[in-house]
């Protein structure tokens, strides 16, 4: 799926990076791991997400009015946190983003603090029958976020679709 949209989105002139808080840090299996157990924090992956989008702001051939997110389960649910801290401080060089576009994150944590995110054009896509990332949490943080008036959200809920609706592998319950 990363390598697929990486081309699509090369081929139609974009750059894109893919940062890995997991892997360089030996963390193999995420989904199946407890989250007390697991290797890579939220923390630490909000910081690597942040710490890119400053690297890439500073390459010369970006346009850095055009720089975006894109995420799913795990990296969605990271993008949802990069803009809960990025509501509350910057960082040096960080970039506005022009939009963050999301398949299947968990919501549920944000929406128990009634988290603040930072108004940009944000897309949550999700599948009513998600088993792993239930889509009523993202429903009702969306339901927040315009209640408050913070930004530019739209959400696609997909009837009778599961975690990872997008991909080519079999569903997993």
């Amino acid at each position: 799926r990363y390598v697929e949209t990486a081309q699509r989105l090369h081929a139609a002139g974009y750059a894109v990076l893919l940062p890995d808080s997991f892997h360089w840090r030996g963390a193999r299996k995420m989904c199946s791991t407890r989250y007390g157990e697991r290797a890579v924090n939220m923390a630490q992956r909000v910081r690597d997400v942040r710490a890119a989008l400053v690297w890439v702001a500073a390459q010369p051939r970006v346009d850095v009015q055009r720089i975006g997110l894109q995420g799913w389960s795990n990296g969605a649910s990271t993008a949802l946190h990069v803009l809960e801290q990025r509501q509350l401080h910057s960082m040096a060089g960080e970039p506005t983003l022009a939009g963050v576009a999301l398949f299947y994150p968990g919501c549920a944590p944000l929406m128990r603090r009634h988290a603040k995110l930072q108004a940009v054009p944000l897309l949550l896509q999700i599948g009513a029958c998600d088993d792993w990332t239930p889509a009523q949490p993202c429903i009702d943080l969306v339901t927040a976020l315009k209640d408050r008036g913070d930004g530019d959200v739209t959400l696609h809920v997909y009837p009778d679709s599961y975690h990872g609706f997008d991909g080519t592998s079999p569903v997993r319950l």
